[in-house]
């Protein structure tokens, strides 16, 4: 029986057109989770060719939550669609909508300034090779920027 229904549902596949697809789609919703391959079968052929099924008559006589799902589909696809020629990825093709945004960190503190900055931030030196505590690098000589006075002594001196 299992074989039986998954020609039957092959055959069915093979066979949809603009002519039965929304019928098919109607009647599958209706008959439930028995029918499920079957309505996911519809829906892909649905979104493949979304533009001449919205333009159908019988797409009005869809259940609206149906239409509204359908919508939101081809609304995700597109969008996939468009990141993915944006980054160059490969389109994925599914049914479910694409997964939830990860949520976004709390926002940065306000800069400090430099200096305290720097002091905070002082790179760790391993003591040596094996040993697993870290100490704090050894203070860099204070940077010597001669005085505008200093800087006019030097060029007359030359």
């Amino acid at each position: 029986v299992p074989r039986l229904a998954a020609l039957c549902e092959r055959q069915m596949k093979i066979r949809l057109s603009m002519d039965n697809v929304l019928p098919l789609l109607r009647t599958a919703t209706l008959e439930g989770p028995l029918a499920q391959p079957i309505q996911d079968a519809c829906k892909h052929f649905f979104l493949a060719n979304y533009n001449n099924c919205t333009e159908l008559r019988e797409c009005e006589a869809l259940d609206p939550r149906l239409l509204c799902e359908l919508m939101r589909l081809h609304n995700s696809r597109q969008q996939v669609a468009a990141a993915s020629a944006m980054t160059g990825a490969p389109l994925q093709h599914q049914l479910a909508p694409p997964p939830a945004a990860p949520p976004q960190p709390p926002a940065a503190p306000p800069l400090q300034p430099l200096m305290q900055q720097s002091q905070q931030l002082q790179p760790m030196l391993p003591a040596s090779p094996s040993a697993e505590g870290l100490r704090p690098a050894p203070p860099a000589p204070p940077l010597q920027v001669p005085s505008p006075q200093m800087m006019m002594l030097r060029s007359q001196g030359e």
